[in-house]
């Protein structure tokens, strides 16, 4: 017995040991090196998640497009309820269709987030926004296209932030900074208004805060009442660490078009600043009422986490049923 458990601890040590050492090669960009040491792993234990994972990153990284889509579908099968092997397989197919302008690839990431839905929150921005890209990249009419690309301007900037990832994924998979590109041939689909909407959105996602905000402000002389527009404006500023700017936002919740966007943002902003005040006002103004369900539990489960623990943990609960890895919620699961 002892012989087994020492055999095991071993073989757990080596394939989690070899992921993490081809993850430290992959961050110095020596990606044949990293794949080399991925695949040790993947020898111990052919359906490690973490290990399939970084392989199909990696492998797309070094132009084996289709081996990388081979690996990240067994890394889906294998693990159907994890959110980021459905993103890094969206991404996959869209990045594959554009190098070998092949529609097929695009047509089977429409596929694939469809099985995403409204299933996650977790890397949800990142799926939309490569939806949007193979729906341009299949020629959809400019309308339908900007009702893809507004579906993803609407969701927090900062939402899968919000998320907890494993140290045994390679961040550098879901860094804006790695696809960032696309926005580009993406704007240049889009009407003025939208395509400059979507340079400030992207802006932001590559820490250009500032800049970001101002694209923001000339858009807002333009259209005030786009609560897409305002919802990420009122980011910016709180990004810059504007927050009393930010949150004056709130008078604008009755006067725009599509509040949810903004009311979640608030909320988002008042409770990572522990201003329960703001919330209360965020939610009293009636369309902050409208916010996501996870937003609701997040800010329910902190107005309540004092005085009502049970409704807090009833709450909390609620809330990481729908995303298991929300960090708010998790952090709070140990409070209660």
């Amino acid at each position: 017995v002892e012989t087994m458990i020492a055999s095991n601890v071993q073989k757990e040590f080596l394939k989690r040991g070899k992921n993490i050492v081809g993850m430290s090669y992959s961050y110095r960009k020596q990606n044949s090196e990293a794949l080399t040491e991925i695949d040790k792993s993947l020898e111990v234990d052919g359906q490690f998640y973490s290990a399939l994972l970084n392989k199909g990153y990696l492998q797309s990284k070094v132009n084996r497009g289709q081996l990388s889509i081979e690996t990240l579908l067994r890394a889906v099968q294998n693990s159907p309820n994890e959110a980021i092997g459905y993103y890094l397989l969206t991404r996959a197919y869209v990045e594959e269709g554009i190098k070998r302008q092949n529609p097929k690839m695009f047509s089977e990431a429409l596929s694939i987030s469809k099985r995403f839905s409204q299933k996650f929150f977790d890397f949800r921005q990142e799926v939309l926004f490569f939806i949007a890209i193979a729906k341009q990249n299949l020629g959809v009419e400019r309308a339908e296209l900007t009702r893809s690309v507004r579906n993803f301007l609407s969701l927090d900037p900062e939402l899968t932030n919000l998320h907890v990832h494993q140290a045994s994924w390679d961040f550098q998979s879901f860094q804006w900074g790695e696809f960032i590109q696309h926005c580009e041939a993406l704007a240049t689909q889009l009407g003025q208004y939208n395509s400059q909407l979507l340079r400030g959105f992207c802006q932001y996602k590559s820490g250009k805060h500032l800049k970001a905000k101002s694209t923001f402000e000339n858009l807002l002389s333009q259209n005030g009442k786009d609560g897409i527009l305002r919802s990420l404006y009122t980011a910016s500023l709180f990004a810059l660490n504007d927050k009393e700017r930010a949150k004056n936002s709130i008078k604008f919740l009755s006067k725009v078009e599509r509040a949810r966007p903004l009311a979640e943002v608030l909320l988002r902003g008042c409770l990572q600043t522990s201003d329960m005040a703001c919330v209360q006002r965020v939610i009293r103004s009636g369309p902050g009422s409208r916010a996501t369900l996870l937003y609701s539990y997040w800010s329910m489960t902190e107005l309540n986490r004092e005085v009502k623990k049970q409704e807090a943990r009833k709450s909390l609960t609620q809330g990481l049923s729908l995303s298991p890895y929300f960090g708010p919620l998790l952090k709070m699961r140990g409070q209660l």
